[in-house]
């Protein structure tokens, strides 16, 4: 039964210290914000890489074409034109 009481009596001692530790680095005018979420308006486009440079860009500004069963994206016609070379194949639709 003592040891019951101990225990309660250090529990409350605990919560006073967080309370009071609370009221001195967190006074009640100031309040803490949530971060913002991903979803706020802004829109999020993914970045896609260039198979011959190596070059990151977002999907919308990318040249995209088909090559067989694969869409790859390209910085610019060059690269599109250099890939088509190298591996002598055709632009499927």
């Amino acid at each position: 039964m003592f040891g019951l009481i101990r225990l309660a009596i250090i529990l409350l001692i605990l919560y006073l210290l967080y309370r009071l530790f609370r009221w001195i680095f967190l006074p009640p005018g100031k309040v803490v914000k949530p971060l913002p979420r991903e979803n706020n308006g802004s829109t999020r486009e993914d970045l896609v890489e260039d198979p011959v440079c190596h070059t990151y860009l977002p999907a919308s500004e990318a040249r995209k074409a088909r090559f067989g069963d694969k869409d790859l994206y390209f910085c610019s016609e060059d690269c599109l034109e250099k890939y088509r070379k190298e591996i002598g194949g055709e632009e499927k639709e």
